[in-house]
């Protein structure tokens, strides 16, 4: 095993190597509601990225929220870590923020809901300015009189709009109003 992983250490130092993201969400939309939202339901979501060596195969992998892990059997997880350079464990990490729950949430919605109301119109009222606190107004029928400091927006951007949940600095205080 020790000339494997010192084949594995070559390549690496030589940059004979690629790193694919892969990743799964099962998520779909349950419900939207003034009283809460979104309701997502599914958690078998998951993020990695895989180190890949031609001639060897997957190497190691970099799971979200897990650390490296070999995937040679016989080499283990830390004797990966030792010959990784930083640069390459820069490569393969995951962020914790890293996440496609946002887009797949985005797809479900229009998908899944407002697809339903062809004639529904979007709004986003800003409320108070704040770029991080607003309300989508989804009209389903289309015909709720726009008040004026209502924006006309694209069913794609109040389901992006809805689906924020704010950012590593930033919380959320977005809400929901749905007129039939």
């Amino acid at each position: 095993m020790k000339n494997k992983l010192k084949k594995i250490e070559r390549e690496i130092l030589s940059g004979n190597y690629d790193v694919e993201r892969r990743s799964s969400c099962d998520c779909s939309v349950d419900n939207i509601s003034e009283d809460y939202g979104v309701t997502l339901s599914g958690n078998e979501c998951w993020i990695v990225k895989v180190l890949y060596i031609e001639g060897i195969g997957d190497v190691c992998e970099y799971i979200q929220f897990a650390g490296v892990h070999s995937l040679i059997d016989g080499i283990s997880n830390s004797e990966i870590r030792e010959i990784l350079p930083d640069s390459v464990m820069d490569e393969i990490r995951v962020d914790d923020d890293d996440t496609n729950h946002d887009d797949d949430a985005m797809a479900a919605m229009i998908e899944q809901y407002f697809d339903d109301f062809p004639s529904a119109k979007y709004y986003r009222d800003d409320k108070r300015g704040f770029a991080n606190e607003y309300c989508i107004i989804f009209s389903k029928n289309g015909k709720t009189e726009k008040k004026e400091e209502w924006e006309e927006i694209s069913k794609e951007q109040a389901a992006e709009d809805i689906a924020y949940s704010g950012d590593p600095t930033t919380d959320a205080y977005n809400s929901v109003e749905i007129y039939d």
